[in-house]
């Protein structure tokens, strides 16, 4: 999911979230995991059909603008990490939106409570949702058909896949 692409319902379902500020990685699964549980299908058309220009050699970027705070983006890195059940000990939030402990900086009690719209859905599980992509988040693992998009990976140039796959490998995994 790209956020040029979105959807205004299920935006309004699964909107951003304010209590992950300074996240640019991870805040597309985040929404989609939200929406996905609240019903909503995901699939992705077998031809281009927009373009997304990456390089931003043409302009200053966020990161370049506002002064960062890397504990404060790994704290909101490790908040998407826990909704996933990635979140090592803190493990992830349940059905209903209930945390577990926790020791990071953007804790329900510095940001506010959990927003409903902030939890998984109820509709279909994250676990249906790890099946249907072909990903397992808790391993940290991509099956070979999610890698290729349900396509023969002879459809693709061998370096694009492996480097997404090396890209999303090497994602903070953890708060500071």
């Amino acid at each position: 999911m790209a956020s040029e692409g979105s959807l205004q319902p299920a935006c309004a379902l699964a909107p951003y979230r304010a209590d992950l500020p300074f996240l640019f990685f991870g805040e597309e699964i985040d929404v989609l995991v939200r929406m996905w549980t609240r019903g909503w299908d995901v699939f992705a058309p077998p031809s281009t059909v927009v373009y997304h220009l990456w390089s931003r050699q043409h302009r200053p970027t966020f990161s370049q603008e506002v002064p960062q705070k890397p504990e404060v983006k790994a704290a909101s890195q490790h908040k998407v990490l826990q909704l996933l059940g990635a979140g090592g000990a803190h493990g992830p939030h349940t059905q209903s939106g209930e945390a577990g402990p926790s020791a990071d900086p953007l804790s329900a009690t510095s940001c506010g409570p959990l927003l409903p719209s902030s939890a998984l859905g109820s509709d279909r599980s994250l676990a249906d949702f790890e099946r249907f992509c072909g990903v397992n988040f808790a391993k940290r693992s991509v099956t070979q058909h999610a890698k290729c998009g349900g396509l023969e990976e002879a459809a693709f140039q061998e370096s694009v896949a492996d480097s997404i796959l090396s890209m999303l490998q090497n994602v903070a995994l953890s708060p500071q």
